[in-house]
């Protein structure tokens, strides 16, 4: 290439030659440098590529599945519960505590709710000595987060369009000053502020939240006769509506259709 690129140049100035013969090597040479550099760095990430994806190109998928939860922990069934798939012991995330019940000794869990965003995860409300909200990847039942939530964790609501996983707790815990904890079902390491309701003692209830109602879900509290509307962008308590007739008020249910 450089013969022939020469070659046709009219040479009046052999300086000008020479210069131009000088420039066309150390374009080539940077050229071959520039190559080795790329066929090196692609040996080194296909070299690398094995170790950092394997999990996901070679994982063994459960397939159609039905989870039950119970205080030795989690077994996941065949659609016809003729086999168990597989088996998370309570041992691997309840702790040895004392039972709220019974005030004895035990490594049982108490799983409160469970819900699934339907293509990821597998949630868990667990209150067994720490109140606790644990993620399951929804294809082989793996444990991938165990997040501290606040306290007593009832009512788990999965909400599609915004991809957040929203829980109604009965009480608060340290470091979680409030009564409603938010979970993205996209980041694990999302830790939004919980939404506090405003009211003293338990706040036991329900909540919920739907694509069909927009920015605003709703939540209860059993001994207060009021309807908390709540902003799912500010994450905080929009509007308040009494109660009539009434001294508080705990099961929800919402329906799209007639709301």
């Amino acid at each position: 290439f450089m013969h022939t690129k020469i070659s046709n140049i009219p040479i009046v100035d052999l300086k000008l030659a020479s210069r131009i013969l000088s420039i066309a090597v150390k374009i080539t040479m940077i050229h071959i440098s520039t190559c080795s550099f790329v066929a090196l760095l692609a040996v080194t990430v296909s070299a690398s590529h094995p170790t950092t994806d394997i999990y996901y190109h070679e994982k063994s998928v459960l397939g159609p599945a039905m989870w039950t939860f119970g205080p030795k922990g989690i077994f996941i069934h065949s659609v016809d519960g003729s086999e168990v798939l597989h088996t998370l012991p309570n041992t691997m995330f309840c702790p040895t505590h004392t039972d709220y019940m019974t005030r004895q000794e035990s490594d049982d869990c108490s799983f409160f709710d469970v819900a699934s965003d339907g293509h990821k995860h597998v949630w868990a409300a667990v209150h067994s000595g720490v109140s606790r909200v644990e993620a399951f990847e929804i294809d082989t039942g793996a444990l991938v987060a165990s997040v501290p939530t606040c306290s007593t964790p009832l009512d788990l609501d999965y909400h599609p369009a915004r991809e957040e996983m929203w829980l109604h707790c009965a009480g608060e815990t340290p470091g979680h000053d409030g009564h409603i904890d938010i979970f993205s079902t996209n980041s694990l390491a999302i830790d939004y502020d919980p939404i506090h309701l405003n009211e003293t003692g338990r706040v036991y209830g329900r909540s919920v939240f739907h694509s069909s109602l927009g920015n605003s879900g709703y939540a209860s509290v059993y001994n207060v006769p009021i309807l908390y509307k709540i902003d799912l962008s500010t994450k905080e308590v929009e509007e308040r509506f009494d109660i009539p007739l009434s001294t508080g008020s705990y099961e929800m249910a919402y329906s799209p259709l007639n709301k």
